[in-house]
């Protein structure tokens, strides 16, 4: 069973990484490597600033396929359900990166 479903709205957006973003500093000295935790966190910015009113809950499942070097301009999908539930990927040069669910909630 695929981890992404196949939902019929996907909202496309941007993100650009820079060889001197300061999220590489000292990951790795010589071969950075674009850290995961910046990767989910540039990913959920995104969401939360088209969904202003929901906050996250749960991060169901997140596989990362490929490391990610910088420079990269990654082009990054996701779909919101009636559930609330985001599955979302991110591509780099139109390879899948990382894919995932998240699950949110009404803020409080």
């Amino acid at each position: 069973m695929p981890l992404i479903d196949s939902p019929c709205d996907w909202e496309d957006n941007e993100i650009t990484i820079s060889p001197t973003d300061a999220c590489l500093d000292g990951h790795f000295p010589d071969q950075p490597v674009v850290p995961s935790v910046h990767l989910i966190t540039l990913i959920l910015d995104r969401i939360l600033a088209k969904y202003p009113d929901y906050q996250l809950n749960n991060v169901r499942r997140i596989k990362f396929m490929t490391p990610i070097k910088p420079p990269a301009a990654l082009r990054f999908q996701f779909s919101m359900n009636d559930k609330r539930i985001c599955q979302f990927k991110c591509f780099n040069n139109d390879a899948l990166s990382c894919q995932g669910k998240m699950l949110f909630e009404l803020k409080r």
